[in-house]
């Protein structure tokens, strides 16, 4: 009798389990694998008669160092665009 019990007890709750599924869930897929970062724009470089030292990328997450992304617009390359909506 025992035995029955805890089958029920366990159908009854994976039955109120199953109620907390989201129905039209998002799948999350996985982002394209992006190109290295040119870590050489972290090289040392001359700033007119200041020399500006190098900045170690090795401990950045590759994902937080600069890189080129597509981005249609109507605006002239190099131009910096500030989104104020958000």
């Amino acid at each position: 009798m025992a035995k029955v019990k805890g089958v029920v007890a366990l159908l009854a709750g994976a039955t109120l389990l199953a109620g907390c599924m989201m129905e039209n869930a998002a799948v999350v897929e996985t982002p394209p694998e992006a190109a290295m970062p040119d870590v050489s724009r972290y090289a040392a470089r001359a700033d007119g008669d200041r020399m500006l030292p190098a900045i170690d990328t090795s401990s950045f997450h590759p994902e937080l160092l600069r890189n080129e992304v597509d981005y249609a617009t109507d605006e002239v390359p190099g131009t910096i665009v500030i989104d104020t909506s958000g």
